[in-house]
């Protein structure tokens, strides 16, 4: 693979990211990475660290673009002229990956085919457990289990 420059690059990685976060990466989050890549790195990525690494083609991905960044990479700070080269390499790889998954885990709206199949939980479990089985938020196993109590006790 050619050789990119290094805000480039940062774009790349931002393109993953953006991909592996619930919904996107706000445009204000992005914007606010693109004069400090590096600095801003660690927080984005740790959010999402498990999504990346669970997708296999995210995860080698990554690992080429971090290995081509040297540690000045890391701490420089850019200008409106190499702000332009990471908006090119986001947007670049964002063409090149595959559409991001979902949206952020939860409640999906009413009538929508996404509905939670409630009765495939199996309430012996904790709350984070369920949630990572239906795929919704723990959040909502917590109201549901509510719901149910009062329920069953007759309230």
């Amino acid at each position: 693979m050619a050789t990119m420059a290094a805000p480039e690059t940062w774009g790349r990685i931002y393109a993953i990211i953006d991909n592996a976060t619930p919904g996107g990466m706000t445009a204000t989050a992005l914007q606010h990475a693109g004069p400090e890549p590096g600095l801003r790195f660690a927080a984005h990525h740790n959010r999402v660290a498990r999504r990346i690494a669970n997708d296999d083609t995210l995860a080698r991905r990554m690992g080429e673009l971090l290995a081509m960044l040297d540690a000045d990479a890391m701490q420089a700070g850019y200008g409106p002229a190499e702000q332009a080269d990471f908006l090119r390499g986001l947007y670049a790889e964002r063409a090149t990956l595959p559409p991001p998954q979902g949206g952020t885990p939860g409640r999906p709206k009413k009538g929508s085919p996404q509905a939670i199949d409630w009765s495939a939980a199996d309430w012996g479990k904790g709350n984070a457990d369920i949630a990572r089985d239906l795929g919704v938020s723990r959040q909502g196993v917590a109201v549901k289990r509510e719901r149910l109590h009062k329920r069953m006790k007759g309230e």
